[in-house]
């Protein structure tokens, strides 16, 4: 069962992924997130590297699909799909790690191998989310204090979002502060 502040975290990344902001989770928030990663990479669509973004993204929504009633999702079925997900044994490196993998491939854009603040800025800049929450939330993000995230700290990070119930732990902040 999501304990009180896993329900806030992602009760905070529903209204985040929630473009419109018509307190409904759709296929075109999806979509809208994908297009907004594509533009911000330079994939145009129909590309190899599009195709393969939206395929993600597709995979996550048709995850959902038996918690989706009429084609979306309200708070309240996001968060059964989210405590059914997390209930099954292996979902960390099942699911947690390939979507941390992700984030942090789709948005290293110099291929350095760490994410800088600008590159966090533009991860934020695709969910909808307010730039200066990037710049409040990039140092508690930046594990070791280097001034970047690396692949590892992001894994650590995402986990922490997902799976910890520790209303102080980093990861917290993955999509802004809530």
């Amino acid at each position: 069962m999501l304990t009180e502040v896993q329900k806030e975290k992602l009760t905070h990344q529903f209204h985040v992924m929630d473009g419109d902001g018509n307190g409904r989770l759709e296929w075109a928030d999806y979509q809208r997130i994908v297009d907004n990663i594509a533009a911000t990479r330079g994939h145009e669509p129909g590309s190899l590297e599009y195709e393969g973004l939206l395929g993600q993204y597709r995979y996550g929504w048709e995850q959902a699909q038996p918690f989706v009633v009429d084609g979306a999702m309200t708070v309240e079925k996001w968060l059964e799909y989210n405590d059914a997900l997390f209930r099954q044994p292996g979902i960390y490196d099942s699911l947690v790690r390939p979507v941390a993998r992700m984030i942090f491939d789709t948005f290293d854009g110099d291929g350095d191998g760490k994410v800088s603040l600008e590159e966090w800025r533009g991860f934020f800049a695709c969910y909808s989310i307010d730039p200066s929450e990037a710049d409040a939330c990039f140092g508690g993000l930046d594990l070791d204090g280097d001034g970047y995230v690396s692949r590892s700290e992001l894994v650590d990070l995402v986990g922490q979002f997902f799976l910890s119930s520790d209303p102080s732990a980093p990861g917290n902040h993955l999509f802004g502060r809530y």
